[in-house]
Formats: structure tokens, sequence, C-alpha cells
């Protein structure tokens, strides 16, 4: 059984889901920050990008799971 997303793409940027590449949540085509506490002192791609838009990264590839 394979997944299926609701990623929404737009010129081939990812617009609103999950960029399962880079574990990042993406909403109105920008990086949101993890839920992660202040506390933790994580790596992830949100907490590092959070607030760039997508399309100044290289685009997603659609389907990419």
């Amino acid at each position: 059984m394979s997944r299926t997303s609701n990623n929404s793409y737009l010129g081939g940027f990812l617009w609103n889901g999950y960029d399962y590449t880079r574990q990042a949540w993406v909403k109105d085509g920008v990086y949101v920050r993890c839920g992660h506490p202040e506390s933790l002192n994580c790596a992830c791609y949100g907490r590092e990008h959070a607030g760039e838009r997508c399309a100044e990264r290289e685009p997603v590839e659609v389907g990419a799971q």
C-alpha cells in the first residue's frame, strides 16, 4: 500500500503540505517552523528555514515521499 498525500504544488514548488525530502511543513509556499518546544535544541529544517519561500530552494520532486 502506498501513502497518498494532499500536497498541492504551484509552478513545480510545494505550495501546501509536507516536504518529505526536507521533513518540513509548508503553508502558502513558505516553510513552517517545527512544533518542537524552544527548550529542545533540534536541528529541524522547519526551525532553521521557517519563513523561507519554497521557491528560494530547488523544486521538490512531486510525489517524493
